[in-house]
């Protein structure tokens, strides 16, 4: 199965992908990487994820960034896969609020986190079964 595995990290520098083989063989299962791409977020992208990123903000700017993400990570995935026929892609997302730690809320304790990135654009633009 030829998947790829989609990353943007909290450093806010940009998107990566990489295109692996899974197969099993002989019972055991073996992973071959076959390509990677890394692509820096413009500039002004990059700003939008910092201004939103663990800071109050308005939810409509987080709704754009979402979708402006999912397009932007299709972009990234079409550019890498080149002559490897797809099969699945599994996307993260990327984080813009992550509280590992449980607060007190609403009577609960909850622990939170928050990534960012339309899966289903990304399924929509690349035509591949997509995972987030």
């Amino acid at each position: 199965m030829i998947v790829a595995g989609v990353m943007s990290g909290t450093s806010l520098d940009g998107i990566d992908v990489a295109i692996v083989d899974i197969r099993r063989e002989r019972g055991r299962l073996r992973i071959q990487p076959l390509t990677f791409r890394s692509a820096p977020y413009p500039k002004p992208v990059r700003e939008a994820l910092l201004a939103v990123s663990n800071t109050m903000t308005h939810t409509a700017t987080i709704a754009r960034l979402h979708f402006l993400l999912g397009d932007l990570y299709a972009d990234v995935v079409k550019r890498a896969s080149g002559k490897h026929k797809l099969e699945l892609i599994g996307l993260h997302g990327q984080t813009i609020f992550h509280e590992g730690t449980p607060v007190k809320y609403l009577n609960r304790r909850v622990a939170s986190t928050l990534q960012i990135g339309e899966a289903a654009i990304v399924a929509e633009r690349t035509g591949v079964r997509t995972i987030s």
